[in-house]
């Protein structure tokens, strides 16, 4: 099978009014597309409380797609005690969703996008919780990116257009992992996650040129 055929037999969930296929569903695509392949994944970042994972696709010994993801312990009630999971299948997902892959417009999975929206969901449940008490007073101000990296991040966003990828797909990502922060107001994690995120689906679409 080509890919158009495997993806249009691909099931997709609803989310919010967009179509987003599950990571097992574009698994079982990347077996049909890649018989003799292989997926990789390798923990890159973990202490206790955030992890950082890296998924590799493979046709053969070919490396063809790479996937970043980001997961914070405290974020979702599923992920206090499965966040290495949801970070590794993340992974995984956005790895071969740069492969064309059930991306249909966005490389975020469904897994992915249902996370964030929990998480989204219970910060705003802590927010709310909180209503009418004094605001304790930070002890440390967050470090927010510099400009060189505000910079950086938007020149790595216009080269995923110029390599293909729709404007939808370039900033659904963001929108589900950071909501509607400004970039200068991300921390120093939270930029550099960026950078990695942006620079993957550059370098993924370009291996489809």
């Amino acid at each position: 099978m080509n890919r158009q055929d495997v993806n249009a037999a691909i099931p997709r969930i609803s989310i919010k009014g967009k179509q987003y296929a599950t990571v097992d569903s574009r698994v079982a695509a990347f077996w049909e597309l890649f018989p003799d392949g292989r997926i990789a994944t390798e923990e890159l970042y973990d202490d206790g409380e955030r992890c950082v994972f890296k998924a590799c696709a493979y046709d053969g010994d070919r490396l063809i797609a790479t996937g970043h993801a980001s997961e914070v312990k405290s974020s979702s009630h599923i992920n206090k005690t499965s966040y290495l999971e949801n970070c590794e299948t993340s992974a995984v997902g956005r790895a071969l969703g740069f492969l064309g892959i059930g991306s249909n417009g966005s490389i975020a999975s469904a897994d992915e996008v249902q996370n964030a929206i929990e998480g989204q969901d219970a910060a705003e449940g802590a927010r709310s919780g909180r209503a009418g008490r004094k605001p304790a007073k930070a002890k440390t101000a967050p470090q927010t990116a510099p400009d060189g990296s505000i910079e950086r991040i938007k020149k790595l966003k216009q080269e995923c257009i110029d390599a293909g990828v729709t404007l939808e797909g370039v900033t659904s990502w963001y929108e589900a992992r950071f909501g509607g922060t400004p970039l200068n107001k991300l921390t120093e994690v939270e930029r550099q996650e960026c950078i990695a995120h942006y620079s993957d689906v550059r370098d993924g679409a370009r291996t489809l040129l």
